[in-house]
């Protein structure tokens, strides 16, 4: 469990550096986002770190999402992305 935890955090480090470098970037080459903008990106990058958080304390009655292979061997198998997704 302490592992998970550890690299949930690395997870969401990478995710607020992802996001900085895009902003960065993209201030850089001139292409300067409103703070409008900038505040819904960063809003939604605090709600997915929050409930990547839930996910990983022992709630009980809390669904857990998990993902699993469940596309199989086919031509397209992105034309099924509804099967990825299933509630524990």
């Amino acid at each position: 469990m302490i592992a998970g935890i550890i690299t949930l955090l690395i997870y969401l480090c990478l995710l607020a550096l992802v996001v900085y470098l895009i902003f960065w970037v993209l201030d850089t080459i001139g292409f300067s986002i409103p703070a409008q903008i900038k505040n819904i990106i960063i809003v939604i990058c605090v709600l997915i770190a929050i409930l990547l958080i839930l996910q990983h304390l022992p709630i009980p009655g809390l669904p857990k999402f998990s993902w699993h292979d469940g596309v199989g061997i086919g031509a397209a198998p992105w034309l099924k992305v509804s099967s990825l997704i299933t509630f524990a």
